[in-house]
């Protein structure tokens, strides 16, 4: 495979990049129509990826709660006075569970 040729004089990557994003988005408007049917993975999927592989203590739902929090919290500034609502992970143990097995993970690891 070879390489097309690219004047040295006229080269810019941005130029290279805005075609090339032109290019995806002329496909992106072409393919839309023809995808009709639900996409993604799945709200149990996506639970058992969180917590199995990034060893995540809080599901689907609790992180789109937090995230949502956050959200309102940037928008709005805490009222001085009133504390702060807890993590659902406070007073529960599912965290230190998550560390413990962090913690063996990375011992097996070592040796």
């Amino acid at each position: 495979m070879q390489a097309s040729p690219v004047p040295t004089r006229l080269y810019c990557p941005r130029w290279t990049g805005t075609k090339g994003n032109r290019r995806v988005r002329l496909w992106i408007e072409l393919e839309a129509p023809k995808k009709t049917g639900p996409s993604g993975v799945g709200k149990d999927n996506y639970n058992w990826y969180l917590q199995k592989v990034h060893l995540v203590p809080y599901d689907w739902d609790q992180q789109e709660t937090l995230l949502r929090r956050e959200l309102e919290r940037a928008r709005h500034p805490w009222p001085r006075g009133i504390p702060e609502p807890k993590s659902p992970a406070a007073g529960t143990c599912e965290h230190a569970r998550g560390l413990a097995r962090i913690g063996r993970y990375a011992h097996a690891q070592a040796h």
